[in-house]
């Protein structure tokens, strides 16, 4: 496999940033949407207390995944904005490091919330 230069690299770092925020925004919309249309389709005065605790419980977790998830989707975005600053730099290294790096990466910035 041929060697690909620093342009190439970067480009190709932007591309997964860019693949990662629309999976990201799609696990949010889906947990925002499923408690929503749970509430709006199940008549909860008519279930059991437990199957009601057990679907309160269910769906604020799902909220909680949502807004973990969007705090996530806001470390992408800021990480970006930071990549961009050192890509007119022109400093390759410091892209890497910024995007994927275990100091300054999106993992190390953003781990606290999946942990």
């Amino acid at each position: 496999m041929a060697a690909i230069n620093s342009e190439e690299q970067t480009k190709l770092l932007f591309e997964i940033i860019e693949q990662d925020r629309q999976h990201v925004m799609l696990y949010v919309g889906i947990c925002f949407t499923i408690p929503a249309f749970s509430i709006a389709q199940f008549k909860i005065t008519d279930m059991p207390l437990l199957v009601r605790c057990f679907l309160a419980i269910s769906l604020l977790l799902f909220l909680f995944a949502g807004i973990n998830y969007f705090y996530y989707a806001q470390a992408i975005h800021w990480r970006r904005l930071g990549t961009v600053r050192e890509a007119l730099k022109k400093e390759p290294e410091e892209v890497m490091n910024i995007l994927m790096g275990s100091e300054k990466g999106i993992w190390a910035l953003a781990k606290k919330y999946f942990q």
